[in-house]
């Protein structure tokens, strides 16, 4: 299998966790799945909830998924019950591709905090959205796959899959939950002191401003289940076909507006390459899309084709929020790096990204109040 197959991140534990107690818990209370003693490995690329992977004696494969150690700045942002709970009603009662969830785990005792396993699945993760190492014909068919899934998740009804309550009390007002959500958890991040300088982490640059622009221009309302961060480095491929075959990173799912996570995962669209990575962003005006990448233009009409609601009235709107929201996160791994809780070794540059980001923002509400940003 190729190198972005789904065990290539693997590598050594970081965060350390206690074995023996995890192999009595899960093979005494789940003895049809679970055969000890374990492998354990942890993944490299998550940047919020550490994950591993988990090998039994008869060889079956596993993903845990559990909160930081340590006091967390934000006791949202890190749901690993959140997750298991829609994951479970998801595979359940839809057709969305979602990993099989085993077990949910709220005793402290067993390895520290809070955790939940699911199924592995094997299959391609790519972290590069230009997807460099396809060609041109199956870079189209998992861009295609990759908004399929994602209209398929956003035409689930919230209410028909026994989902807890917490999901569906307040369904209409997202983005209005989500600015003060966000503010709150910005506030806090901004307070954070780095336990070896003791400088604080500080306010995102901007804030302020993209705070009073997007209370201005909040969309109607729009009800879907929400993922609330579909990118492509979420999706698992299937090995050798180009679809999708799971939705990773559940964390920060909501019941909310669709465009959030088209905003999410179509932002590429609104960032220069390589400031992000190479093959991370498509703003080049000197440079062609590559081969067989759709334009904005194809991505956005051809969701609203499948989707059955056109999203390019409220696109101005999505695509702020989404750098934002970016902003906001990265700004979390900063703090995080700062409190020496980050659980990827990577967490230092992605901290650094977050006046990169909050450039993105104030740029793109300054195109949408010239005029420049309609499609």
């Amino acid at each position: 299998m190729a190198r972005n197959d789904t065990e290539a991140d693997l590598g050594e534990v970081r965060h350390e966790i206690n074995l023996a107690s995890l192999e009595t818990y899960l093979s005494t209370g789940f003895p049809n799945d679970f055969t000890a003693p374990f492998v354990l490995k942890q993944f490299g690329f998550g940047q919020s909830n550490p994950s591993y992977q988990i090998k039994d004696a008869k060889g079956r494969k596993y993903v845990l998924r559990k909160k930081p150690p340590g006091q967390l700045v934000s006791k949202t942002a890190h749901a690993v019950d959140r997750e298991f709970h829609m994951l479970r009603a998801l595979k359940k009662h839809t057709s969305v591709p979602v990993p099989r969830v085993i077990c949910l785990c709220q005793e402290e005792k067993i390895i520290g905090t809070d955790f939940y396993i699911m199924d592995f699945v094997e299959g391609r993760i790519f972290h590069e959205p230009s997807m460099p190492v396809l060609d041109a014909k199956s870079r189209t068919e998992c861009w295609q796959s990759a908004l399929q899934t994602l209209a398929t998740l956003h035409k689930v009804d919230p209410l028909a899959i026994e989902l807890p309550s917490y999901f569906t009390k307040r369904m209409e007002s997202h983005y209005e939950r989500q600015l003060k959500s966000l503010s709150q958890v910005a506030q806090a991040q901004a307070e954070v002191t780095d336990i070896e300088t003791g400088e604080k982490v500080g306010p995102i640059p901007g804030f302020e401003k993209a705070i009073s622009w997007m209370k201005k221009n909040i969309p109607a309302p729009r009800v879907a289940i929400v993922h609330g961060d579909y990118k492509i480095d979420n999706l698992i491929f299937h090995p050798t076909e180009n679809r999708v075959v799971a939705i990773l990173d559940w964390e920060l799912c909501t019941i909310g507006h669709p465009a959030a996570d088209l905003g999410n995962i179509l932002s590429p669209y609104a960032w220069p390459e390589p400031i992000l990575g190479e093959g991370v962003g498509f703003l080049d005006t000197k440079k062609p899309l590559p081969a067989g990448l759709p334009t904005l233009e194809e991505q956005l009409a051809y969701y609203a084709k499948i989707a059955g609601w056109d999203p390019r009235p409220v696109w101005p709107f999505a695509i702020v929020s989404a750098h934002f929201r970016l902003s906001v996160i990265a700004h979390g791994i900063k703090a995080r790096v700062a409190r020496k809780q980050a659980s990827s070794p990577n967490a230092a540059t992605f901290a650094g990204l977050v006046p990169v980001l909050a450039g993105f923002t104030i740029n793109e509400i300054a195109k949408t109040e010239s005029g420049k940003s309609k499609l």
